[in-house]
Protein backbone atom coordinates (compact mmCIF):
# COMPACT_ATOMS: atom_id res chain seq x y z
CA UNK A 1 0.00 0.00 0.00
CA UNK A 2 1.09 3.32 -0.62
CA UNK A 3 0.36 6.17 1.34
CA UNK A 4 1.38 9.47 2.54
CA UNK A 5 2.62 10.35 6.31
CA UNK A 6 4.13 13.29 7.68
CA UNK A 7 7.09 11.27 8.95
CA UNK A 8 10.91 10.68 8.08
CA UNK A 9 10.69 7.20 8.15
CA UNK A 10 13.31 5.15 5.83
CA UNK A 11 13.03 2.08 3.99
CA UNK A 12 13.33 -1.17 6.79
CA UNK A 13 11.85 0.99 9.72
CA UNK A 14 8.42 -0.49 11.04
CA UNK A 15 4.86 1.75 11.49
CA UNK A 16 1.34 1.10 12.25
CA UNK A 17 -1.75 2.13 10.26
CA UNK A 18 -4.90 2.68 12.45
CA UNK A 19 -7.98 2.12 9.68
CA UNK A 20 -11.06 3.95 11.19
CA UNK A 21 -13.82 1.65 11.04
CA UNK A 22 -16.66 0.57 13.24
CA UNK A 23 -13.50 -1.20 15.30
CA UNK A 24 -10.33 0.35 14.73
CA UNK A 25 -7.95 -2.32 12.99
CA UNK A 26 -4.11 -1.28 13.33
CA UNK A 27 -2.25 -2.87 10.39
CA UNK A 28 1.84 -3.33 11.48
CA UNK A 29 3.90 -2.54 8.13
CA UNK A 30 6.95 -2.39 6.76
CA UNK A 31 8.21 0.96 4.81
CA UNK A 32 9.79 -0.64 1.58
CA UNK A 33 10.26 2.48 -0.25
CA UNK A 34 9.64 5.93 -0.10
CA UNK A 35 9.63 9.73 -2.20
CA UNK A 36 9.34 12.15 0.24
CA UNK A 37 6.84 11.44 2.32
CA UNK A 38 5.00 8.64 0.27
CA UNK A 39 6.03 5.15 1.61
CA UNK A 40 5.22 2.04 -0.10
CA UNK A 41 4.52 -0.27 2.79
CA UNK A 42 4.27 -3.98 3.02
CA UNK A 43 1.63 -5.17 6.17
CA UNK A 44 2.72 -8.02 8.32
CA UNK A 45 -0.58 -8.13 10.57
CA UNK A 46 -3.57 -6.90 11.79
CA UNK A 47 -5.03 -6.51 15.28
CA UNK A 48 -8.11 -4.63 17.33
CA UNK A 49 -6.90 -1.29 19.13
CA UNK A 50 -7.73 -2.67 23.36
CA UNK A 51 -9.70 -0.34 24.87
CA UNK A 52 -7.21 0.04 27.70
CA UNK A 53 -4.72 1.29 25.99
CA UNK A 54 -6.93 4.38 24.84
CA UNK A 55 -7.66 4.42 28.83
CA UNK A 56 -4.09 4.79 29.34
CA UNK A 57 -3.18 7.51 26.83
CA UNK A 58 -6.01 9.42 28.46
CA UNK A 59 -4.15 9.14 31.53
CA UNK A 60 -1.18 9.74 30.31
CA UNK A 61 -2.81 13.24 28.08
CA UNK A 62 -4.07 14.03 31.67
CA UNK A 63 -1.21 13.68 33.92
CA UNK A 64 0.68 16.29 31.27
CA UNK A 65 -1.76 18.74 31.25
CA UNK A 66 -2.19 18.95 35.12
CA UNK A 67 2.44 18.90 35.10
CA UNK A 68 1.17 21.63 32.75
CA UNK A 69 -0.96 23.67 34.27
CA UNK A 70 1.41 23.14 38.40
CA UNK A 71 4.07 24.73 36.05
CA UNK A 72 1.48 27.59 35.06
CA UNK A 73 0.68 28.39 38.42
CA UNK A 74 4.46 28.31 39.78
CA UNK A 75 4.90 30.72 37.19
CA UNK A 76 2.24 33.09 38.18
CA UNK A 77 2.96 32.49 41.93
CA UNK A 78 6.89 33.53 41.17
CA UNK A 79 5.44 36.69 39.30
CA UNK A 80 3.55 37.70 42.18
CA UNK A 81 5.85 37.84 44.28
CA UNK A 82 7.85 39.63 41.98
CA UNK A 83 5.37 42.18 41.65
CA UNK A 84 4.97 42.35 45.46
CA UNK A 85 8.71 43.17 45.45
CA UNK A 86 8.78 45.80 43.16
CA UNK A 87 6.09 47.64 45.41
CA UNK A 88 7.97 47.01 48.05
CA UNK A 89 10.75 48.97 46.58
CA UNK A 90 8.89 51.58 45.46
CA UNK A 91 7.72 52.51 48.28
CA UNK A 92 11.21 52.77 49.34
CA UNK A 93 12.18 55.15 46.58
CA UNK A 94 9.22 57.09 47.14
CA UNK A 95 10.32 57.41 51.04
CA UNK A 96 13.15 58.38 50.15
CA UNK A 97 12.47 60.77 47.29
CA UNK A 98 10.00 62.41 50.08
CA UNK A 99 13.18 62.84 52.12
CA UNK A 100 15.09 64.31 49.68
CA UNK A 101 11.92 67.37 48.69
CA UNK A 102 11.54 68.16 52.56
CA UNK A 103 15.28 68.66 52.56
CA UNK A 104 15.28 71.08 49.49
Amino acid sequence: MELYGGVNLQPGEVMEVEFQIADKIRVGGVVRNRSGFCFGLEFRTAWTEPEAATEGLESLILQRHEACLREVQQDIDRSLETILEMRKCRKAIERIANVLDNRL
